[in-house]
């Protein structure tokens, strides 16, 4: 599934709060202990993988045009194994 045994992944799912997948939604990670960033795209299923990251802490943006951004902080992710994560975002509302 992996590259090397010394690395893991991340499957994330974007979902409104009704639980709709959110296809286009742009997904940064930032590896805790080196700072350094990625991003990628949400698939038609609003499902997307960061493959082959280095094992550690993890911080989690999801944004989507018509919602409100959201972090999930300290994901975990541990060497051969991809670690899960579902992330919903709530609408706009007027103002905002």
């Amino acid at each position: 599934m992996f590259d090397t045994s010394e690395s893991g992944a991340l499957h994330i799912r974007v979902v409104s709060e009704e639980g709709d997948p959110l296809p286009g939604a742009i997904l940064t990670i930032m590896n805790l202990a080196s700072r350094l960033e990625r991003v990628t795209i949400t698939n038609a299923e609003g499902m997307a993988r960061f493959r082959v990251i280095p094992p550690g802490g993890y911080d989690l943006r999801a944004r989507s045009d018509g919602f409100n951004s959201a972090t999930k902080s300290n994901i975990e992710v541990y060497a051969g194994q991809e670690t899960d994560v579902v992330i919903a975002l709530s609408p706009l509302t007027p103002g905002d």
